[in-house]
Order: structure tokens, then C-alpha cells, then sequence
């Protein structure tokens, strides 16, 4: 079983390796507020495993 890490609040792209370093394949869902534009620097602000392969990432740019 692979192991489930918390990585709530990390960079998009640092989340991204570490996942795909454990074996995850991964699904990104973008999330915006009222008053949030597209910029470069996105988190994530959620994550959900979807199934023992695939990790879903909610992510919003501040």
C-alpha cells in the first residue's frame, strides 16, 4: 500500500513530484475566488485520493 501524505499547502509543482515520486498519478482541478486571477505561484488546498492510483488535487493561485 502506498503511503498518503499531507500536502496541503504546497507548491503545485513540489506536490506534484512528490506524488508522482510515491506512484500517484495525479489530477489537478483548479479553484478561484471572487477576487483571485491566474497567477504563477498556485497551492494545493485540498487533496482527495480517488482511487489507490490516483490522488486529486484542488488547487488556487494567491
Amino acid at each position: 500500500m502506498k503511503p498518503i501524505v499531507d500536502i496541503l499547502g504546497f507548491k503545485t509543482e513540489e506536490a506534484i513530484n512528490a506524488l508522482n515520486i510515491l506512484g500517484y498519478e495525479v489530477i489537478i482541478k483548479e479553484s478561484y475566488g471572487k477576487n483571485t486571477t491566474k497567477s504563477n505561484d498556485s497551492r494545493i488546498i485540498r487533496q482527495r485520493l480517488v482511487s489507490k492510483n490516483e490522488m486529486e488535487l484542488i488547487i488556487s493561485f494567491f
